[in-house]
């Protein structure tokens, strides 16, 4: 699979995700929540998962936009964390107890937090990387 084959995976991939996430937060809805199977599991795996797919769905639009050496450093940085983001979910409270809450201390606050953090270290990422390969092409 060639390099813009990937990235449309990527990008259908996310997508579709996203998608069944909505569909179950709608046949979920607080009216049917007690006919959903999978209600249970709502805020301690489909809405952190929500959140981390939305991320890389909004990054990997901007995929289509960049080189294959630097979409190739991206997706190891992106797998790396990924599961850095499900390890820090998992190990999160899922609700808090604090009266001030600073910082992320739930899994959807932490979620929250590690998709932010994604989205703009992959626009730093490829800024930099495009600006590099420029100034390299040019020498």
């Amino acid at each position: 699979m060639n390099k813009v084959g990937k990235k449309k995976s990527i990008f259908f991939g996310c997508s579709l995700i996203l998608l069944i996430l909505i569909v179950n937060g709608t046949i979920c809805s607080s009216e049917t929540r007690s006919y959903c199977m999978l209600s249970h599991y709502s805020k301690m795996i489909f809405e952190p998962l929500l959140i981390t797919s939305l991320s890389i769905f909004i990054v990997s639009i901007l995929t289509f936009f960049i080189s294959d050496k630097t979409f190739k450093k991206w997706l190891v940085f992106a797998v790396v964390w990924f599961f850095t983001d499900i390890i820090w979910v998992i190990i999160s409270p899922v609700t808090s107890h604090y009266y001030f809450d600073i910082g992320p201390t739930t899994k959807e606050s932490v979620s929250i937090w590690m998709g932010i953090f994604f989205v703009i270290v992959s626009i730093l990422m490829f800024g930099i990387f495009t600006i590099k390969e420029r100034v390299s092409h040019k020498k």
